[in-house]
């Protein structure tokens, strides 16, 4: 029954009868608990399921330099650089243009000079990417950006468990990140994945013109950001 209170030999228990003699009807929480839960887990078990169905359609590549000599390669991969330096921006409060052209510099300088870089592959379109940097014995993810319709559809995660695979096979147990304070969906992804540690601050001056207007603590230390 969903309302009803029962006693441990499955009958009503007396102190729940009203003056009427009719039994006082509550909610039964396991009844409704076993419901909820059952429901939550159809739904992430469909949610999952979605997900490793389009994950199989989704491939990753490693571009090299002969990749990118390839128009197809470099036309696909340019405009997600394009788009990171544009979403980058927006977290310092700039508001900037995409420019292809310089995505397809900036990749073509990081092949060169021989910085590990994937993307990802869904039929003809390529939907992320991920720039890593080798200073033995660290690895180092400089860029990792997914296009907006393909986030939360484990694109990120298979660009990152690439990069983890390649820190493992150089005996170390951690990637190394570079994030922008502002950046709340990349610290989340991290902190996810048991990413929790401060390890270095970036300090510089501040440019020439730059309005600078919030300060941040780190123990005992404040810093202009």
């Amino acid at each position: 029954m969903i309302f009803s209170r029962k006693t441990p030999y499955g009958g009503l228990d007396e102190s729940m009868l009203t003056a009427s003699g009719l039994p006082v009807l509550i909610p039964d929480t396991d009844f409704f608990a076993n419901l909820w839960y059952n429901q939550i887990s159809n739904e992430r078990l469909v949610y999952e399921w979605g997900q490793i169905m389009e994950l199989q359609n989704m491939k990753l590549y490693k571009i090299d330099v002969d990749n990118a000599k390839n128009t197809e390669e470099m036309d696909g991969i340019a405009p997600l650089v394009a788009d990171f330096r544009v979403q980058l921006n927006s977290y310092k409060g700039i508001h900037s243009q995409r420019n292809v052209a310089a995505g397809r510099e900036e990749l073509l300088e990081f092949l060169q000079a021989g910085f590990p870089v994937y993307a990802v592959r869904d039929g003809e379109a390529f939907v992320g990417y991920m720039v890593c940097r080798i200073d033995e014995p660290c690895l180092w993810v400089e860029h990792i950006y997914v296009c907006e319709a393909y986030r939360r559809k484990g694109v990120a995660t298979m660009l990152f468990s690439k990069a983890e695979e390649i820190a493992g096979a150089m005996g170390e147990e951690t990637v190394y990140n570079y994030v922008h304070p502002n950046n709340a969906g990349m610290i989340a992804f991290l902190r996810a994945k048991g990413y929790t540690v401060l390890n270095l601050l970036e300090i510089r001056k501040p440019y020439q013109g730059e309005k600078l207007t919030t300060t941040i603590h780190v123990e005992k230390e404040e810093f202009d950001y």
